[in-house]
């Protein structure tokens, strides 16, 4: 199975404030999935709906992949997409183990609600930007040796990510579908 992480760079007090009133966020969003042109009316109605549920924080203990998708589109919204080259359709968990940054993703949540699966993939996995200061860069030296080039290619862009985002200032929200 293939899978994917989706990064989004964001300040996020402004993204839970966003969440807290997000009456203009959805009206965005639903908007933005209809340019898409790939959904049905049924399908942004569901979408709408989920997003709605975790801006409300009415989530269920064990979400199914919908709500992780309804959290990338609010995002999209919220904060900055940010594409990593080498973690869109992945070969496979031991790929994302292997370049040795999910952990860290995974010390920390959000200020705002997100979805939870009882058995991941899908997962929400969250860094601030202290974290990214005190352990990420300082740690991405010490990991060991990644098993081939797409994996350490994929690693070195992270760290070209991570290293701008903190000069922003800003978090980094991740979402493994």
């Amino acid at each position: 199975m293939r899978h994917s992480v989706y990064f989004f760079a964001l300040n996020s007090v402004s993204v839970a404030d966003q969440f807290a009133e997000p009456a203009t966020l959805l009206e965005r969003m639903e908007e933005r999935i209809r340019k898409a042109n790939q959904f049905s009316d049924t399908e942004i109605a569901d979408s709408i709906r989920l997003a709605r549920q975790i801006c409300e924080g009415r989530l269920p203990s064990d979400c199914e992949p919908g709500y992780f998708n309804a959290l990338c589109w609010l995002l999209e919204m919220a904060s900055e997409k940010v594409d990593i080259p080498g973690f869109v359709l992945f070969r496979g968990l031991s790929y994302l183990d292997s370049i040795g940054i999910w952990p860290w993703f995974q010390a920390e949540s959000p200020p705002f609600p997100v979805p939870v699966c009882s058995a991941p993939p899908p997962e929400v996995g969250f860094l601030t930007c202290s974290r990214i200061a005190s352990t990420v860069l300082p740690g991405i030296e010490q990991l060991p040796e990644c098993s081939d080039q797409e994996e350490d290619a994929a690693r070195t862009h992270f760290q070209e990510v991570v290293e701008t985002i903190l000069e922003d200032g800003l978090d980094l929200l991740a979402v493994m579908l």
